[in-house]
């Protein structure tokens, strides 16, 4: 299994810094449906600024459950989301899509995940983003304990408002889709593991089958 990333950052604005490139090359296809947990498959990396629109909404409109990774450019650091599709009931049909996001805040990239906020997709293609006390907790309680000014809720706000505005990532930020570890078939998020092909653990024995990726 990776580690979460140590250092929050707000990819909400502002511009790369010098000798820092403006994004690494995608080298996925966006509009791919992420790899299956448990797959032998080793894909994933950094998603061209301008597919990561249609990439989530390919996801969100298939009802698939979404991992991806915010990396910030000036200090390397990132945050894990995931997106999960709130089931509706069937008078809710044409009512858009909700999606609860929940964020990685421990070490195992399967499991150790934190709600923090939700998602609206409107037939009309606009997009909401709750965080904070605002968003009702599905699993019990009202809202999040994570606060509205935590790094990872601006990060999220961030990102997906410059979605709805028509635009890609900030520039000093880029979102990567996840993969899978080339040896164990294991969930890959962090970019580290991801341009290795394989996890630490993995990497670390080197590459043993019964090693966490």
């Amino acid at each position: 299994m990776e580690s979460a990333g140590s250092g929050a950052f707000d990819g909400g604005g502002g511009g790369a810094p010098a000798g820092v490139p403006a994004r690494l090359p995608a080298v996925n296809d966006p509009a791919s449906p992420s790899p299956v947990p448990g797959s032998r498959v080793s894909a994933g990396g950094p998603v061209a600024p301008e597919a990561v629109l249609p990439w989530v909404r390919s996801a969100v409109e298939a009802g698939r459950v979404l991992i991806l990774t915010v990396r910030s450019l000036r200090s390397g650091s990132h945050l894990t989301y995931r997106l999960r599709p709130f089931k509706r009931g069937p008078s809710d049909r044409g009512a858009g899509h909700l999606e609860m996001v929940d964020v990685l805040t421990g070490p195992a990239n399967t499991a150790d995940y934190t709600f923090i906020g939700a998602i609206y997709f409107s037939p009309r293609g606009s997009i909401t983003v709750l965080t904070g006390a605002r968003t009702e907790n599905p699993n019990g309680g009202h809202g999040s304990s994570i606060s509205d000014d935590a790094p990872s809720a601006k990060t999220l706000r961030g990102l997906f408002e410059r979605l709805a505005r028509g635009q890609g990532p900030a520039p000093a930020a880029e979102v990567w889709h996840d993969g899978t570890c080339a040896r164990c078939g294991r969930p890959l998020t962090t970019p580290e593991s991801l341009e290795r092909g394989i996890g630490p653990i993995c990497a670390q024995k080197g590459g043993s089958e019964d090693g966490e990726g």
